[in-house]
Parts: structure tokens; sequence; C-alpha cells
């Protein structure tokens, strides 16, 4: 993949997709939630150059808090995508949209 390629490609991610880990049957299975497999991907993606990522986030709703609370995954994902460990060499980010001021 080249540097334009990098610069253009998104990776699409299921980390939150409960609809997913729930073969698509209601009622929803508890999110298996694992950062550290959060973190690994994303560090997969900075060395790889990608810059752009993003997930699904598919029926955490009402039902879902009811049934297991809410999730702390929502709050992880959030902190772990704007941790700067996510930068490789500066200039690229999994996770987080492009900041085009590093370019």
């Amino acid at each position: 993949m080249n540097s334009v390629q990098c610069l253009q490609a998104i990776v699409l991610e299921y980390w939150l997709d409960v609809s997913r880990f729930s073969q698509w049957k209601r009622p929803g299975a508890k999110l298996p939630w694992r950062r550290d497999v959060l973190e690994a991907d994303a560090q997969t993606y900075a060395r790889l150059g990608l810059r752009h990522v993003t997930t699904f986030a598919v029926w955490i709703d009402a039902d879902y808090v009811k049934r297991f609370g809410e999730p702390s995954a929502i709050q992880e994902y959030g902190e772990t995508c704007a941790s700067s460990r996510w930068r490789s060499a500066g200039d690229c980010a999994a996770c987080a949209s492009f900041d085009e001021t590093k370019q």
C-alpha cells in the first residue's frame, strides 16, 4: 500500500458491535469488550500507516443498558482513541480522525 492509499484507506472494525457478537439475534449478548485487543489492533493499523479507523456501535441501546448496565467499553474506546500512545512516528493515529495539522 502506498502513502496515498494509506491516507485514503478506512478500516472498519466491530469492537462495539453487539449485533455481530449476538449473531444478529435479539436479545443482544453482553459485549465481549477487551481493551487490549483494541489497543493491539490500533497499533497495527498505525504501524501500517492507516490513519482512519471507525467502528460500529450497534444495539447498545436502552434494552442493552437495562440488561447489562452502561458499558464501560464506550468510555474506554474514547479514552484509548484519544491517547497519544496511538501515534506512530508522529504522522498517523489509529482510531482518531486524521489530524491535518500533522501533515
